[in-house]
């Protein structure tokens, strides 16, 4: 691996060690000698302290933007909190680590840088612009295992085939199909979405298929279906699950006849749609159940997509989060200075059951109760408190030989418990509580408590 490293003066004490044992390692010593580096070398991974381009990080961004340089990047911070200049989730962004004194963390890192150059190199010529180092089209994640996901999408993108796109509800599944139509040569035309299980089930039909006066009571004038709407592009049924069985066979051969015909009308019209379907339910056993057309499932089932839930890819909250944040102080125009460490932490440490979605719920309710200008990591805790969403659900037992206690006074005392019993060793500690390393990290900010630098 080669990597290029800009560092500041403040990092005088840093050990980078463990990024100098991964391969070469090139020194920049401030963000234009960066660009410099960049216009003329190839390099795996940029490794950049925040306080080299604090203050500058979008005119960087711009004329790395001239550069059409998607070498990923990765800013280190000793500070403890994150300006808003750097809430914008640039292509090149690939993450913030927050302990770079910490190697076994860096090492981590790089093996992600790793497994994203992989995904680069297995990917066709025509496709490489898409990718970035923060994801794929709209996608935003840079987990590993984005890798196989981003590589199904790809060959989903290079064909025309009927999609069947499943996962949690609020993992991104209209997300990922945008993204496929977005890319695709169906791109120029309409991508139209409908929601069948959000429209009652005697209107569901008129939607897809359109109608002719006269078809029902009310309809006094011809109206076009969804089908028709997105003739030459790309039709997105989400919650096809939820389909009624008569609606069904008339689905399976419109996808078969690539034909629709309107309510009320003896014609068909003549179509050219890619149909994308999504699901949260488990059709396999819906047919079983005789409530899902065996047929129509294998028609739709022509490429299967498995949406991972956000806790197979924590480290995605980070970038999440900042494009989160970019999107809610951008769109209520707000004053906001910036982000604690601490708070990017502690919601890399919480268990979201309605996965992205959820996020960007609790990003918005972040946003509008934190007290400061700030967020910080005890508006986290106050929100956690106010939504019942404790990031260790385990802990809340009493304790049957006391009186009731305060959750987070239990909490410190296993902590420090541990890290005395360990000698500050934070892996093992981290281990022993059955938490990351980085939640161990941010709960010893939280409570206060001193460690020494016994990362081992």
């Amino acid at each position: 691996m080669k990597a290029l490293l800009c560092t500041h003066k403040a990092d005088f004490d840093l050990d980078f060690s463990w990024l100098e044992q991964q391969g070469e390692v090139v020194r920049a010593r401030d963000w234009t000698s960066v660009l410099q580096f960049m216009a003329i070398e190839y390099f795996d991974v940029v490794f950049m302290d925040v306080l080299t381009v604090k203050g500058d990080y979008a005119l960087f961004n711009q004329r790395l933007a001239k550069l059409k340089n998607l070498t990923p990047i990765i800013y280190f911070t000793p500070d403890l909190a994150l300006d808003r200049e750097f809430f914008p989730v640039h292509p090149n962004l690939f993450g913030f680590l927050f302990h770079p004194e910490d190697g076994e963390i860096g090492k981590d890192w790089c093996q992600r840088i790793m497994v994203y150059q992989k995904l680069i190199h297995d990917s066709s010529k025509q496709m490489r612009p898409f990718l970035n180092p923060r994801g794929l089209g709209s996608f935003i994640g840079n987990h590993p295992q984005m890798a196989d996901l981003y590589r199904l999408l790809i060959r989903a993108i290079q064909t025309d085939y009927t999609i069947l796109i499943t996962g949690p509800s609020g993992t991104g599944k209209e997300v990922a199909s945008k993204t496929i139509h977005d890319l695709s040569d169906r791109s120029k035309n309409r991508f139209v979405s409908i929601n069948c299980a959000a429209i009652p089930d005697n209107l569901l039909e008129s939607e897809l298929f359109g109608y002719e006066p006269g078809a029902f009571t009310g309809a006094q004038k011809s109206k076009p279906g969804k089908f028709e709407l997105a003739d030459k592009g790309t039709l997105f049924l989400d919650e096809v699950g939820d389909m009624p069985l008569q609606l069904q066979s008339k689905l399976l051969r419109v996808l078969e006849e690539q034909q629709v015909e309107r309510l009320g009308s003896s014609g068909t019209i003549q179509i050219n749609v890619r149909v994308l379907a999504a699901t949260n339910r488990n059709l396999a056993q819906r047919v079983e159940n005789g409530q899902f057309r065996s047929d129509l499932y294998y028609r739709l089932n022509v490429v299967p997509i498995l949406l991972p839930p956000l806790d197979q890819r924590r480290s995605d909250i980070q970038l999440l989060t900042l494009y989160f944040l970019d999107k809610v102080t951008q769109r209520q125009e707000l004053n906001f200075k910036g982000v604690e460490v601490a708070a990017l932490e502690a919601l890399q440490d919480i268990h979201f059951p309605g996965h992205v979605r959820e996020l960007e719920n609790l990003i918005t309710r972040l946003v509008f109760m934190s007290e400061g200008r700030r967020l910080s990591a005890r508006d986290v805790s106050n929100v956690y408190k106010l939504t019942a969403m404790a990031p260790n659900a385990g802990a809340n037992k009493t304790n049957a030989r006391d009186e009731i206690r305060p959750l987070w006074e239990i909490e410190k005392e296993a902590i420090e418990l541990a890290m005395s019993q360990l000698d500050g060793n934070i892996s093992r500690a981290a281990e022993k509580l059955e938490i990351s390393r980085n939640a161990l990290y941010h709960k010893l900010k939280i409570y206060g408590i001193e460690t020494t630098k016994n990362h081992a």
